[in-house]
């Protein structure tokens, strides 16, 4: 049996939270995730968070008519930029 990896540890483990901690956890390893990748300061980094915004926004992650439209809604979706 092979070992198990730390990505299987990690799947393992957020399968086995409840449903209102997943979205937690979900939402934090993506914020790490975007650090990672994206640097603090990359355009890069600034587009996820405002794809990320515009999720928070809508409730889920937004198609891109809906982005289109927050990007629409600076009063609403400040930072949003495109």
């Amino acid at each position: 049996m092979a070992p198990t990896s730390a990505a299987d540890a990690l799947v393992i483990v957020f399968n086995a939270l409840p449903d209102e901690e997943r979205v937690e956890a979900l939402e934090r390893i993506n914020e790490a995730h975007l650090r990672v990748v994206g640097g603090e300061q990359s355009d890069t980094a600034q587009m996820l968070r405002s794809l990320q915004r515009v999720a928070e926004y809508v409730g889920h992650p937004a198609s891109v008519d809906e982005y289109r439209q927050a990007s629409k809604e600076p009063h609403e979706t400040r930072g949003v930029r495109h």
